[in-house]
């Protein structure tokens, strides 16, 4: 309910044009993670969130990320 909570307070109000709204946004989508993720988060010119997409999970010693998958996420977005 909170990572409800924060995800509508973000989509209502103003795009992510502060470090706070940002740190906001991530820590609702982030804080029941039990795991290590590398997340990519694609915005519009204005700074309005257009995708929160969970690419690759890991552990405590790190995730593997290849940036070939990064950048065939982002071509699709």
């Amino acid at each position: 309910l909170s990572r409800r909570h924060y995800a509508e307070q973000v989509l209502a109000g103003p795009a992510l044009a502060n470090p706070r709204a940002t740190r906001e946004f991530l820590r609702a989508r982030l804080r029941d993670r039990g795991y290590e993720v590398f997340c990519c988060l694609f915005l519009d010119n204005r700074h309005r969130v257009i995708a929160f997409d969970e690419v690759f999970r890991g552990t405590i010693d790190g995730a593997s990320v290849h940036p070939r998958e990064v950048v065939k996420l982002a071509l699709s977005r």
